[in-house]
Parts: structure tokens; sequence; C-alpha cells
């Protein structure tokens, strides 16, 4: 595929390009909802509470430090796999995770380990599993590490330059929709989402070969509730 057809590969969900090279991706600038939600910046609880309305038995690979802490605290399942102690390699294990299962898998990435690897936008473009959702957590800091600042980057142009169907979301109202696009397109997706910096209290479990068994069996069938 070439780089122009990758750029037109935002023409909405189950879809693989066919619009002019100047339109804009499906989800670039789409109406807002009309309650709260939508004019508020989006809030990465009240984003990850939406991902597990919309894929509630999704295997949800999750970024180290915050992303972990968000989800935890929202929902500590079988099917959450918490990267402690793998910054940069998020999204490298969920794409392996899709490509060995038929169901859907979502990853929730920060913006700095993208950073880290930002090359894997172009690996996961190549392999495109239809059943992974990339969600990146653009909060402009190292929020594990610190609240150093990161260097100011375009995620969605990069991903997009990479050959992903990229969309990006400043609300909940528009992250709920697009990623519901992002899930029912054919194809890999990604979703930039501009969140504040937040430091929840939860925290996941330390006890990494319990998380990492417990996942295991709950993608083989043993079990996909909370633990």
């Amino acid at each position: 595929m070439s780089s122009e057809d990758d750029m037109d590969r935002t023409d909405g969900a189950g879809g693989t390009g066919g619009t002019d090279e100047n339109d804009e991706p499906k989800g670039s600038d789409g109406g807002r909802d009309e309650d709260e939600s939508a004019t508020e910046r989006a809030d990465q609880i009240a984003c990850t509470e939406r991902v597990l309305e919309t894929t509630p038995e999704a295997a949800i690979v999750a970024n180290l430090g915050v992303a972990s802490y968000a989800l935890a605290s929202v929902a500590d399942r079988t099917r959450n796999f918490y990267c402690w102690g793998s910054m940069g390699l998020t999204t490298s294990i969920g794409l392996g995770v899709a490509l060995a299962v038929d169901e859907q898998v979502t990853v929730f990435e920060g913006d700095g380990s993208l950073l880290m690897s930002l090359g894997v936008c172009s690996t996961v473009a190549a392999c495109d599993p239809s059943n992974l959702v990339i969600v990146v957590w653009e909060n402009e800091i190292y929020g594990t590490t610190g609240g150093q600042s990161i260097n100011e980057i375009e995620y969605a142009a990069a991903a997009r330059a990479c050959g992903l169907w990229t969309t990006t979301a400043e609300t909940v109202g528009e992250f709920a929709e697009r990623y519901a696009e992002a899930v029912a397109y054919d194809g890999a997706a990604l979703v930039v989402c501009a969140v504040d910096p937040i430091d929840p209290d939860a925290r996941p479990p330390l006890d990494f070969a319990h998380v990492a068994r417990r996942f295991r069996e709950a993608l083989a069938g043993d079990g996909t509730g909370e633990a």
C-alpha cells in the first residue's frame, strides 16, 4: 500500500480508503455530543470507563504507571495486563496478543512510552490485525517518573505516516465515538486522546506472575471477570 493510500485509511469504520487525499480523516473534526462530556476536556478515568462499556470483554494491555492505575481504579479484571516495568513495550505486547487471539485487544499507551518505541507503529501497520486498537493517553508529561515534560510530537501524524488508521479526541464524548469507530474499523487503529495528568490512588497487583497467569487463563476461556 502506498503512503498516499495509507493516509486515506481513515474513511470510517469498516472502510479502507476511497476518499480524496485532501479529505480529513473521519473523526478528526466530527460533531460533539450535546451533553456535558462533549465540551469538557477528556478525563482519563471517564474514558477508561467508556472503553469497558463499549468492549466489556476486551483484553486490555496497559502501560506501566498512570494507565494501569486508572484501569485498576475502574476495574481490576482478569483480562487486564499491567506492564509493570515495561515502559516502551506496551504496544508491542498488545500487538503480539492481538495476533495470537481472535477477540478484541485494546492497548492503553502513554505518550512517553510510545515515544520510546515510535517505530512500532510501522510494525503494527504492516501486521494490521483487525482486532487491535491502540489508545494513546496524551498528557504531555512522564507522569510516573516525576512529571517531566515530553518533547512535543504529533503522534497522530506520525502513526498515520506509518500507515495506521488514526484519529484524535479531546473530550469524553469525542473519545467514546472515536473508540467505537476504531473498534469497528477493519484493521489496526490508533486513537490519540488529549487528557490532563492524573495520579489515581488505585494500584494493580504487584504479583507479576499472577497477573500474567490470570490474563493467559482468561484468554484461554477460563475467566473473564474481576479477580
